[in-house]
């Protein structure tokens, strides 16, 4: 729980930019029990508008990004917080058979991610509110300079762009507890 605290005080609340989407997404990994009415109990703890929030009960989001982070088998992700560029896609059903072409299977692998996993995952890894914040900031710059210079000078119309396209991500995978 302490995480999502410092994504919500050490980030989102000093970070305004409506152009930053944040997803969290509950799973069932400590043997507390109740999970799901304790994931909607917990929700408090990231209440910023821009957030959506998720609960897997299969842990589904947790055993595909274990080995995109590196973690060791036969550990979930969980207590994550990973940051996505604008381009990431999220791959549908049936998207490796459009058009006749092979498409990314998978999600995603973030830009950058911090972690709550002690030696599970790397030291320089963990939470830190502050790097993260300034990582999030990075990202939403280059966002929009990039968006900037590939539209040209003095056109605004990113503004009124696609939500998905034109926005950094932010991703908290958590485990609640009772």
């Amino acid at each position: 729980m302490r995480g999502a605290s410092v994504i919500q005080k050490q980030v989102l609340a000093k970070i305004s930019d409506p152009g930053l989407c944040v997803y969290v997404v509950w799973l069932p990994v400590l043997p507390s029990g109740g999970w799901e009415s304790a994931a909607r109990r917990r929700a408090d703890r990231i209440p910023d508008p821009r957030a959506t929030r998720y609960y897997d009960p299969g842990k589904r989001i947790g055993v595909l990004y274990a080995p995109i982070l590196h973690l060791p088998e036969p550990m979930v992700a969980w207590d994550v917080y990973m940051i996505f560029g604008r381009d990431a896609r999220w791959p549908a059903p049936g998207d490796d058979q459009r058009n006749g072409r092979k498409a990314a299977v998978g999600p995603p692998a973030p830009v950058y991610w911090m972690h709550q996993l002690g030696r599970a995952a790397p030291r320089e890894l963990r939470l830190d509110g502050e790097e993260f914040m300034k990582a999030v900031n990075g990202q939403l710059r280059a966002e929009y300079s990039q968006n900037w210079l590939s539209r040209g000078w003095g056109s605004i119309s990113f503004l009124n762009a696609q939500p998905w396209r034109d926005r950094a991500h932010l991703i908290s995978v958590a485990s609640q507890t009772l």
